[in-house]
């Protein structure tokens, strides 16, 4: 992520560190979908069944996107709007671990 920020995008340094942050975020995000059983369904499961986590992510990307968005905590956190094409790169980015873990979980 912070080489397609740095220069494919060509953000500042805050911006790439934005790019960074939200990726790590979002992926530990999406991390809880692999939680499931082995044997599950990979769409259909016991987690993504689950209100309160659905809750939960939710309120977790509202924070995300106030952290960025509101002009007092973005200012605290050196945060600042990366844009569509950085908040592409970062979900596309965060994807990853949840992607190869499918993937291995299928495997195993």
């Amino acid at each position: 992520a912070y080489g397609t920020a740095r220069y494919a995008l060509e953000l500042s340094a805050t911006g790439v560190t934005t790019v960074a942050f939200l990726t790590l975020a979002l992926a530990q995000l999406w991390h809880a979908f692999s939680m499931r059983s082995p044997r599950s369904h990979w769409l259909r499961n016991e987690v993504t069944g689950n209100a309160w986590l659905w809750g939960a992510l939710t309120l977790c990307v509202v924070l995300l996107l106030a952290a960025v968005y509101a002009p007092g905590l973005a200012a605290v956190l050196t945060v600042v709007d990366p844009g569509a094409a950085g908040w592409a790169v970062a979900v596309a980015f965060s994807l990853v671990p949840l992607g190869v873990g499918q993937i291995a979980l299928r495997r195993g």
